[in-house]
């Protein structure tokens, strides 16, 4: 018999050996479509190369990080795709996709059938031809993109399906749960729009709904009835609770996520403006940075958010207040207005 017993440093040393659980890579900037609600800014078409793409992947498997997600714009729209997927898949790499799913060929399914990624979720901008051309301004495009749900789903990828509720779709969005009930596929949605990036500049998206309609939309959804419902009744027990805290930002990114942009930027996450770039510094060097930085940036002054116990309800997060606010300790009044809205709502004590 071998003794597998190990000191309490030794395990502290593996613990503490994973870095990083997950890294994004954005590997071209481009999409096919031109939904008015996007936040990426397409006057440069950028594309990030696979040596560099071959570089990040051993750089993330030197800290023992093999989960990836490729995302774009569209990813496939990248030359190299294929190859950097096959290359990801042969290292070891848990790999997960977010695509359109509008340029699916037989050549890139059968690559899927071979190197399984581990899932697919594939952004839904319509439940047929007319709502899908008015999102995307993209003509004939709902029947190949259910084409190839369907040939996906048929060979056993696993795949999930989302949209964004914004001014254009969310009367429809009813239909589009009935789309994914109808062949069994998982669905969400989000509620939040980020602020579109024009000249580098971030500015306020019109697509947004305000949160009254949104909250309607969620009345109308048995599941996410329970879910915020127990979700308030659970953060009401913390109302008179101490919920002050001194880090603005308390998420995991920076420290167990990070996102790498197509210009080879090493960044907390997709929204938050601090970044490494690779050609000065390794992914680990960026990420101890991060960390020896924004990561433990605290609260220079009273902010409404600093001892607020509907944090957890509001969606709080530092780095999309400092898109819309220009600052990470100041939220927009959305989402105030969100969590009280919320709370207003779905509190069965009142």
């Amino acid at each position: 018999m071998y003794d597998t017993e190990i000191s309490y440093s030794q395990l502290m040393t593996l613990l503490n050996s994973k870095v990083l659980n997950e890294c994004t890579i954005e590997i071209t900037n481009a999409c096919q479509f031109r939904c008015d609600h996007c936040y990426v800014e397409k006057s440069t078409v950028k594309v990030m190369k696979i040596e560099d793409f071959k570089v990040i992947i051993d750089q993330l498997l030197e800290i023992n990080c093999n989960v990836i997600l490729l995302t774009g714009g569209e990813p496939m729209l990248n030359p190299d795709f294929l190859d950097m997927y096959i290359y990801a898949k042969k290292m070891g790499m848990i790999v997960n996709i977010n695509t359109t799913c509008f340029l699916l060929n037989k050549r890139i399914l059968n690559t899927f059938i071979k190197y399984i990624p581990n899932s697919i979720e594939i952004s839904l901008y319509g439940y047929d031809d007319k709502s899908y051309e008015l999102f995307t301004h993209k003509k004939n495009s709902f029947e190949k993109v259910l084409r190839n749900i369907k040939l996906l789903k048929s060979s056993n990828i696993n795949i999930s399906l989302k949209t964004v509720l914004t001014k254009k779709n969310y009367y429809y969005i009813e239909e589009l749960k009935e789309f994914a009930r109808q062949y069994n596929i998982p669905f969400r949605y989000d509620y939040i729009v980020f602020p579109k990036l024009i000249d580098n500049k971030f500015e306020e998206n019109s697509e947004m709904l305000n949160y009254k309609k949104i909250i309607d939309i969620i009345k109308k959804d048995t599941g996410d009835v329970k879910y915020f419902t127990n979700a308030v009744k659970n953060i009401k027990k913390c109302e008179y609770e101490d919920n002050n805290i001194t880090k603005i930002f308390q998420c995991t990114m920076g420290k167990e996520k990070i996102f790498i942009d197509c210009d080879l930027n090493v960044k907390p996450c997709l929204v938050v403006p601090v970044k490494y770039n690779l050609k000065e510094y390794s992914v680990k060097e960026a990420i101890e940075l991060m960390n020896e930085g924004i990561c433990r940036l605290e609260f220079q002054r009273k902010s409404k958010c600093q001892d607020c116990y509907k944090r957890k309800l509001c969606r709080y997060c530092p780095g999309r207040f400092f898109l819309e606010s220009g600052r990470y300790d100041t939220p927009p009044k959305f989402y105030c207005d969100m969590a009280d809205g919320l709370i207003k709502e779905f509190d069965n004590e009142v």
